[in-house]
């Protein structure tokens, strides 16, 4: 019987050691699996953390462009609209800086420097300095480019027959299919075979990236990659125009006040030609500002009536058909403001008392400026018949062609405007 006993504790003490293993083998199972464990969270921080920072460093690099391309922007914008306004054409843009000093290039001839006949597109550097700005520089440490339409750049000296630049003119470059006056671009980090030391430093193809880099009037403003990295902010004609017109209309007024005052009448509009319509049969009160001849008195006369002359940038693209400023701004006069109490027009409304009617109150002089334009809707404005104006004033009250207007309900910055005498 005792033998019987020890045989069947020693197999029982068997068993239990094939049934349950020892506490030293469970702790080291355990900081086994601790260790994995701890290397996968380790990777899993090291790839979130890396991940994290990328996301940081690229949101950085965005943050500081966009910074630098609205600047330039808006100095853009204030050069066309303020600074430059009141000199020999309004709107106008300045040409790119290509020697790489900050200031823009003085013209070359009727052109902005470096000008590729049959382009439409002066590119360079942004003259930073002639806008009155730091020394921008995008998140690579680049100075900024620019690219601007050859009409809104051009020298001066062609007035008064350089080409249209109105609220009407469009931009010559593309981007992605859309028209546009002028491009800022950030180029970024060096991509591919580019160069970029002093022997290279303003050629454009080292610095601008695919189609923005190959002299021609389209650009390209695509997601960024390995073999495009430029960014860039555009400039349209509605960005500009509506603070252009506001100049113009003032101009306009300040001019007829002075013809008023020599003359003690105002001059009849124009229909088609550019000169005043006040011969023959054909009298009007209302259409266009005469650019051309004035009647009964001309413009620029220097004998008693003296009157005013006109600027050579009001007197551009003055002729038939007339396309310049003075096809974009629309005049009225009142019937009893015109030669001999305007007894003759052929197109005044007879209101009582024969004054222009603004909103209910009588007006002598009212100029509408359409806005800025981006080819849509179709702007008609015939220069044969006499026929109602489409596609420029938002309010049909305007373009009746009759004595009564409205003063315009939209608010929005590009809008129409008007003005009045008084």
């Amino acid at each position: 019987m005792i033998r019987l006993n020890a045989i069947s504790v020693s197999t029982l003490d068997h068993l239990h050691r094939r049934r349950y293993p020892s506490r030293r083998s469970e702790r080291g199972q355990a900081l086994m699996l601790l260790l994995v464990l701890l290397g996968m969270a380790a990777s899993v921080f090291v790839f979130s953390t890396t991940s994290n920072m990328s996301t940081y460093v690229s949101a950085t690099a965005e943050r500081i462009d966009n910074d630098a391309l609205a600047q330039a922007k808006a100095a853009l914008i204030r050069y066309v609209t303020i600074t430059n306004l009141s000199t020999t054409r309004p709107g106008a843009f300045p040409c790119p800086d290509t020697d790489n000093n900050g200031t823009a290039n003085l013209y070359s001839g009727t052109n902005c420097p470096g000008y590729v006949t049959g382009s439409d597109v002066y590119v360079g550097r942004l003259p930073w300095q002639t806008l009155g700005l730091p020394d921008l520089r995008d998140s690579s440490g680049e100075r900024l480019w620019y690219a601007v339409s050859r009409d809104f750049a051009r020298n001066p000296t062609c007035l008064p027959n350089c080409p249209d630049l109105t609220s009407n003119t469009q931009g010559q470059l593309m981007v992605n299919g859309r028209t546009v006056v002028a491009i800022i671009f950030a180029p970024g980090r060096t991509q591919g075979s580019q160069v970029r030391d002093i022997a290279n430093e303003n050629t454009a193809s080292n610095y601008l990236d695919g189609e923005n880099a190959d002299g021609d009037a389209t650009f390209s403003n695509a997601v960024a990659s390995a073999t495009f990295n430029d960014r860039l902010l555009t400039i349209v004609n509605p960005d500009i125009m509506p603070e252009v017109e506001q100049y113009v209309a003032q101009a306009m007024k300040t001019i007829l006040m002075q013809y008023k005052a020599a003359t003690n009448v105002y001059p009849w509009a124009d229909l088609s030609d550019g000169n005043s319509n006040a011969s023959g049969i054909s009298y009007y009160n209302h259409w266009r500002f005469p650019c051309g001849t004035a009647l009964p008195w001309n413009w620029g006369r220097t004998t008693s009536p003296i009157t005013p002359v006109l600027p050579e940038w009001l007197t551009n693209g003055c002729n038939s058909p007339v396309t310049g400023w003075t096809s974009v701004i629309y005049y009225a006069v009142a019937k009893n403001e015109l030669d001999s109490g305007g007894s003759s027009c052929t197109t005044c409304t007879n209101l009582s008392p024969p004054k222009l009617s603004v909103d209910g109150v009588d007006k002598e002089v009212v100029l509408i400026t359409p806005g800025g334009y981006t080819g849509s809707p179709t702007r008609s404005w015939s220069n044969s018949t006499f026929t109602t104006i489409s596609g420029y004033f938002e309010d049909s009250e305007n373009s009746n062609n009759n004595d009564t207007f409205v003063t315009p309900t939209a608010k929005t910055y590009n809008r129409d405007r008007i003005f009045t005498i008084p």
